[in-house]
């Protein structure tokens, strides 16, 4: 990390989260007139947790390694709250296909959720505009396939749900999901068309960066290129930290001169209600707000300071005016933080349910485990790739005592022995219904995020060496949870 600026050392080896966070905070509120930290710390949560509480605290991660054997992070305190996430890189957006390609789908058989998880994992990938035909004989299939369209931004074309099997063709990234008003669309006869129509207003891809580096806080980043032609700025922010971004958009817009509108594009979804803020102070109307994605705005300058925020459903799609006082609560974020405390067969059922269910929706999904859900992601054997750990002879017996893994955890009502959950499991057989394992192995496919606690681990004397090797798996904190669910659309616990 190379900085002119003296570092504060805050030692935290042998502290157990949430202590490095909690002397983290109160080493930050000491430096008045901010400065640097230099945390030294060896919980196996301190660098998902430092990365969390640097994005709720406003404060700017610098580095984080390893030093001596410890976790080491720099982090920088601004005495003006001014906050700077790491980057990351713009994703490039992909043009709508002139030729409408048409996908099969067979869920006949399926019950739900199986039938929406096999259809968003089928569209993964696709290119916009793509057409699929998906046929299924699950009584929820039509509703469940209407409330998935507009979460996914997708658009059904046709519906025939009169009898079973069902059947929807529905179009990937249509853009035009809300027109199902709630109810999938069904029209008389099926329309005939040539190529998907592209929305009225394209999102601006981001530029490539100049030759020449922009240096903030010591960190070299490329600077973005910007071009004004006909009295439109288009700038690409995806390069600068979070803090820099208002101070180089209004540089950009000044230094543009006679600029009647401009186009922005971010990676970063916080940048929503940044822009919301600054056109509501500055009087500028924010024409169309892609949300999600490289975050995409519009921005008519000087026009009434009259806010127009499209709907999650309808995306980049013009909407009806409405005051900027509310339209500060109308950026929608995409993330679902789950914690599952218990570890009842029904409650985990209940919770893997709902990750996958929002993962196949396109949301981000994380789901924070801890003290007796921890007993879920228990391995069936000892995971070779961690070493052995030195737990006590009271956290051994604790830890016998404890159910492991998928199969093992009961039910929190009418177990009777292990006899209630078997007729249970039957019953979701017979009416070919996903079970935890299978759940578990989908909210995997789909990227959700497990995060164990390690303070619950600790006390319980779970180590990484008993966890099954998911892919997904991280260890966190407090503060990961709280900086999580605090931006959270949906947060629940289990």
């Amino acid at each position: 990390m190379s900085s002119n600026a003296p570092a504060t050392t805050v030692d935290c080896r042998g502290l157990q989260c949430p202590a490095p966070i909690l002397e983290t905070a109160k080493a930050a509120r000491k430096l008045a007139n901010g400065g640097v930290l230099r945390i030294l710390a060896d919980d196996d949560a301190f660098p998902l947790d430092i990365k969390s509480w640097c994005r709720s605290s406003k404060a700017t991660l610098l580095e984080v390694g390893h030093e001596q054997g410890s976790h080491c992070a720099f982090v920088r305190v601004s005495p003006k709250g001014g906050r700077a996430k790491p980057r990351a890189a713009a994703s490039q957006l992909r043009a709508v296909p002139e030729v409408v390609e048409r996908k099969q789908i067979d869920c006949i058989g399926q019950q739900c959720p199986q039938p929406i998880l096999t259809l968003a994992k089928a569209v993964r990938g696709l290119e916009p505009g793509t057409e699929v035909e998906v046929v299924a004989d699950d009584p929820a299939f039509p509703l469940d396939v209407s409330s998935w369209v507009r979460s996914a931004k997708a658009e059904v074309l046709e519906m025939h749900d009169a009898t079973a099997p069902y059947r929807a063709v529905i179009r990937v990234g249509g853009g035009a999901a809300g027109k199902t008003n709630g109810a999938a669309a069904k029209p008389a006869a099926p329309v005939e068309r040539v190529a998907p129509v592209a929305p009225a207003l394209a999102p601006v891809a981001p530029a490539p960066p100049a030759s020449m580096p922009l240096v903030v806080d010591a960190v070299t980043i490329p600077a973005p290129k910007k071009a004004a032609e006909g009295g439109d700025l288009h700038i690409d922010l995806s390069y600068y930290a979070a803090s820099e971004r208002m101070a180089e958009l209004t540089r950009a817009i000044r230094e543009a001169g006679a600029v009647r509108s401009v186009t922005i594009v971010t990676p970063d979804r916080s940048f929503n209600n940044e822009m919301l803020q600054w056109c509501t102070r500055e009087g500028h109307t924010l024409r169309s707000l892609n949300g999600y994605g490289p975050v995409t705005a519009v921005v008519d300058l000087r026009s009434g300071g009259v806010v127009v925020v499209p709907s999650p459903m309808t995306d980049l799609a013009r909407v009806e005016e409405m005051a900027p006082s509310n339209a500060l609560a109308l950026v929608p974020d995409n993330r679902c933080s789950l914690l599952v405390l218990h570890n009842d067969h029904e409650a985990l059922l209940a919770a893997m349910l709902i990750a996958t269910g929002a993962a196949a929706s396109g949301m981000d999904v994380s789901i924070f485990f801890t003290f007796w859900g921890l007993n879920l992601l228990r391995g069936d054997r000892p995971n070779p790739a961690e070493k052995p750990q030195k737990v006590s002879f009271i956290q051994r017996l604790f830890k016998l005592m404890m159910p492991s893994g998928t199969k093992k955890q009961k039910l929190g009502q009418m177990n009777f022995g292990g006899a209630g959950k078997g007729m249970l499991n039957m019953i979701m057989k017979d009416q070919n219904l996903m079970l935890l394992p299978d759940l578990i192995d989908s909210a995997q496919d789909q990227g959700v995020r497990f995060i164990a606690c390690t303070m619950s681990m600790s006390v319980m004397g779970i180590t990484k060496r008993d966890l099954h090797p998911y892919e997904t798996l991280e260890y966190g904190g407090v503060a990961t949870f709280v900086e999580q669910a605090r931006g959270s659309a949906m947060h629940l616990v289990f």
